[in-house]
């Protein structure tokens, strides 16, 4: 249930439950300053086809409108939807976490918008009186730096110590976080909550852990921290520190697993430490030293998510060339689909940079199909077509084209088709060999490994014909079998010398289709800002 209320009439009471919004709604879309289709407009026109928008209401991680828009909003956004849910975040019961992110973005962004900074002032102001948070002597002494002052401080306002000032954050977490060792070991003996965690959801021991400080991550492991603790996003030290990269990030991983921590823990999208480490571009050494380490702890290199993405797919996705590279050299298998049955050149189509889809090309990746359907019938050429014609705002992470890219993408997949049809010309020629000479126990054995791998591939037409050719060896039709097989091989070879471009794509007119809708679209919404205004602002009534 949410509380609603009105901005001139007054508080009331829905039994709505706080809505779900899938992550690909246009509201959140609308809504990001980063997304071409952000504006009040826009986020007018959504809610006005789709239902009003509460601060509570959440994406499927249960972050909440009310965050995203501090998060993400441009100016105008956030003015917009701020005169919406004015008086219900002042009566609401949210989640705090709104309120330390206005304060971290107001910290953080001196020179934001006047207009934006002031709503964000006063967003945070109105949380003052609801959350428990304040900002002591304490915390900043701590925050400088400054070791004799923050003895002093803990001195005089013992009641601090475990008190979050408006970042969030005790005075543990300060001093974890900028790995000064004396201050931890103070708060500590003091009788601190080692525990205790920050409006993220993280201990003092994670903090230390993402920034490297590995000497004030052995003490606070030895002062028994938690080592498998979650955050909000369920990330533990180890993913954590993985997430965060640094110089000394091969020790931490070290010093955790030394300590108990869980080599193959998931986040809140199933992902593990190995996962983050080999896709947010870290350097090479430091990839291949934490990789070693958490294989020979017993990581899975094959662990899959939630979206059925293993480590190497992701770090296709987030073009990390490095954590690829070292995954492919690890033994990282190159054949597993996400849940929506893409492999990797549907993800290399889709996110590959021009590096990483050059270093793919040096493999010999003929157990790729270049023919495989997803979910949606797309097959990897589908994909990069797509990824030719998709409209800015629905691109998402998807790479845009260029010539570089093009060109080293077609290079990828001609090379991996080529290998694969020159594989099965060769079979199909031994093939040959075994037929003219009516060896029926050869011919059988050579075609056996075309059917089974066109089983796995689910090519039903080429699988028919080979059991045709399968069946004519049985029956000793050898002529019958002869022609079959040069047919097929003529086929292949002709395929191998054709151009990927002259395969037809559902995508190929989708260009001009969705430019006619764009238009369509932008002249229903050529009403005045006002009248939509009152539009929505009517809803509110409705909803009682």
């Amino acid at each position: 249930m949410q509380t609603l209320v009105g901005v001139t009439t007054g508080l009331r009471v829905s039994l709505r439950p706080a809505r779900i919004l899938p992550f690909d709604s246009r509201f959140w879309h609308s809504t990001d300053v980063d997304s071409p289709s952000s504006s009040r407009v826009a986020v007018q026109q959504w809610m006005l086809h789709n239902g009003k928008v509460f601060p509570g209401d959440a994406s499927p991680d249960g972050g909440t409108a009310l965050e995203w828009v501090i998060l993400k909003g441009s100016t105008e956004v956030v003015l917009y939807l701020y005169q919406i849910w004015e008086d219900q975040i002042l009566k609401g019961s949210y989640d705090d976490c709104w309120f330390y992110e206005a304060h971290r973005i107001i910290a953080n962004n001196p020179s934001l918008p006047e207009q934006e900074m002031q709503v964000l002032c006063r967003i945070s102001s109105a949380g003052e009186s609801m959350v428990n948070a304040s900002q002591t002597p304490l915390h900043d002494a701590l925050f400088k730096g400054d070791f004799d002052a923050a003895i002093r401080a803990a001195e005089n306002f013992s009641w601090a110590i475990d008190q979050r000032n408006y970042e969030g954050n005790t005075p543990l977490h300060i001093a974890a976080t900028q790995g000064h060792l004396e201050s931890v070991k103070h708060l500590v003996h003091l009788g601190c909550d080692i525990n205790e965690v920050n409006w993220m959801g993280r201990t003092a021991l994670t903090l230390a852990s993402m920034n490297g400080h590995i000497l004030t991550v052995q003490y606070l492991i030895d002062a028994g921290s938690w080592v498998n603790a979650t955050d909000r996003e369920g990330l533990a030290a180890m993913a954590a520190a993985a997430v965060q990269g640094h110089k000394n990030l091969a020790k931490v991983i070290q010093a955790l697993i030394c300590a108990g921590a869980l080599v193959n823990a998931t986040d809140s999208q199933n992902k593990s430490a190995l996962h983050h480490l080999t896709s947010l571009r870290h350097d090479l050494y430091t990839i291949q030293e934490c990789l070693r380490i958490l294989l020979e702890a017993g990581a899975d290199i094959e662990l899959q998510g939630l979206d059925g993405k293993t480590p190497l797919l992701v770090s296709i996705e987030k073009g990390d060339h490095a954590g690829t590279q070292c995954l492919i050299e690890a033994g990282a298998k190159t054949t597993c689909l996400t849940r929506q049955g893409q492999g990797l050149l549907h993800e290399a189509a889709w996110f590959g940079t021009t590096e990483l889809l050059r270093y793919l090309s040096t493999l010999n990746l003929t157990a790729a199909n270049t023919d495989l359907l997803d979910e949606y019938e797309d097959t990897p050429w589908d994909s990069w077509i797509y990824s030719l014609h998709v409209r800015d705002w629905e691109r998402g992470g998807i790479l845009k084209p260029n010539p570089e890219r093009q060109e080293a993408f077609v290079s990828l997949f001609i090379s991996i088709r080529d290998r694969n049809l020159t594989a099965d010309i060769e079979r199909l020629l031994w093939l040959l060999q075994y037929v003219r000479d009516k060896d029926q126990r050869g011919a059988t054995a050579a075609l056996s490994p075309l059917i089974k791998q066109k089983e796995e591939w689910k090519q039903w037409e080429i699988l028919g014909t080979y059991k045709t050719i399968g069946l004519q060896i049985r029956e000793q039709v050898w002529e019958a079998a002869v022609e079959s097989v040069e047919e097929v091989v003529d086929m292949l070879r002709e395929k191998m010398a054709a151009s990927p471009w002259d395969t037809k794509s559902r995508w190929d007119l989708w260009s001009d289709t969705e430019s006619e809708d764009e238009d369509e679209f932008q002249t229903e919404s050529t009403g005045s800002e006002d009248e939509e205004w009152d539009d929505a602002a009517g809803d509110d009534d409705d909803e009682e």
